[in-house]
């Protein structure tokens, strides 16, 4: 019997070995969370979904009801280029510059084009002295704009679709809570 006990003495140490093991990188793996999340505080004025939805519910709305003639073949389609269009209008960008007429060659452009495209599939180019400026809406998404930049966004893109399509946005709501 002892000699059975002096093996659960044993095996009870090694066991209690392991969970000390098991709780030293459990306590590692706590500390590095703490302090990823420490470094990545969240925007306690975090904009909700439904902020984000509405947007894209008032762009569909104003790509039905547009006055000039969009890119694309769906509804959908012309909706993310209106988007992209809007965005850039209201400032909301990213660019880059080629400088050089001797950078402009066709594969450079297309490269680019290709490049800065993003997911709206909106995208300008202008002339620059000595070259090209191609430019493209930045990002909006949850992790990259706070509620504050993303309603001063969407607030600019509300007045130029006003001014574009002459319908108050407030109508454009009604419509969509109406469908």
């Amino acid at each position: 019997m002892t000699e059975r006990l002096h093996e659960l003495d044993r095996r009870l140490d090694s066991l209690s070995e392991w969970a000390a093991s098991e709780i030293r990188a459990l306590r590692v793996k706590v500390q590095e969370q703490a302090q990823w999340i420490a470094d990545h505080p969240v925007d306690p004025k975090h904009r909700s979904t439904k902020e984000h939805r509405l947007l894209f519910a008032i762009i569909r709305r104003a790509a039905e009801q547009w006055p000039h003639p969009l890119e694309g073949g769906s509804i959908d389609e012309q909706a993310a280029w209106l988007r992209g269009w809007l965005e850039v209008e209201a400032g909301h960008t990213e660019q880059i510059d080629i400088e050089g007429a001797e950078n402009l060659t066709v594969p450079v452009v297309k490269s680019a084009k290709a490049f800065l495209r993003g997911s709206t599939g909106y995208l300008r180019m202008v002339r620059i002295p000595g070259g090209l400026r191609i430019i493209r809406p930045a990002s909006i998404k949850y992790e990259e704009m706070g509620k504050k930049d993303f309603q001063a966004l969407a607030d600019r893109i509300y007045e130029i679709i006003e001014v574009e399509i002459g319908v108050p946005v407030a109508q454009l709501k009604k419509e969509r809570d109406a469908a």
